[in-house]
């Protein structure tokens, strides 16, 4: 992966030298992906054009924050927090039916927790019961926030009374129906 990271760099730097284009080294992440602590190697960087670019703990690509072990706990904080923020600001407003704070609820809060679940879920994998409990206590503040009931009602029966799927669920069938439309693609397809 450095090989192809360092290749990746050096192809950048002259590309952009015979365009024009301009790239900015603070802004340039560099990772080790493993979970051997034996094998992470904090010495190791990375230079890109005259800037020396130390290995970070945590990175992010394309929007899905991504930790050294991949264990996806930095991404499930972060998104949680932005949904959290929304969940509250749906629950200050007045005078909304439950059907449209559902509506909102569903158009806002669930993009943001859900935002390329097929990158860092897998249904059964180890860890994710822990992620899907930090989504959890979301879900139970959005449907308060539908529903208007107490914080002592159980999340089971807030996701009934709010019309909501569970959040397990969902995000299985998200991951489903990601992995069944790239196995659908046709054989020339770029992505096959």
């Amino acid at each position: 992966m450095g090989f192809i990271d360092d290749f990746t760099a050096w192809a950048t730097e002259r590309w952009s030298r015979e365009s024009g284009a301009t790239f900015e080294a603070d802004k340039t992440g560099f990772i080790h992906f493993t979970r051997a602590k034996a094998k992470k190697d904090d010495s190791t960087t990375l230079r890109f054009f005259d800037a020396t670019i130390r290995p970070q703990g945590k990175i992010k690509i394309l929007g899905v924050t991504m930790d050294s072990a991949l264990r996806m706990d930095a991404h499930v904080e972060r998104v949680t927090t932005s949904a959290t923020k929304k969940c509250l600001a749906l629950g200050r407003l007045r005078g909304i039916r439950p059907k449209q704070m559902r509506q909102l609820y569903r158009s806002v809060v669930i993009p943001t927790m859900d935002y390329a679940v097929s990158t860092w879920y897998a249904t059964g994998r180890r860890g994710t019961a822990r992620l899907v409990h930090e989504l959890d206590k979301v879900q139970r503040l959005g449907a308060q926030a539908i529903v208007g009931a107490f914080r002592s009602v159980s999340l089971e029966v807030l996701q009934g009374e709010a019309a909501l799927e569970p959040t397990e669920k969902r995000l299985s069938r998200k991951v489903a129906r990601h992995t069944a439309s790239v196995l659908a693609l046709p054989e020339d397809h770029p992505l096959e």
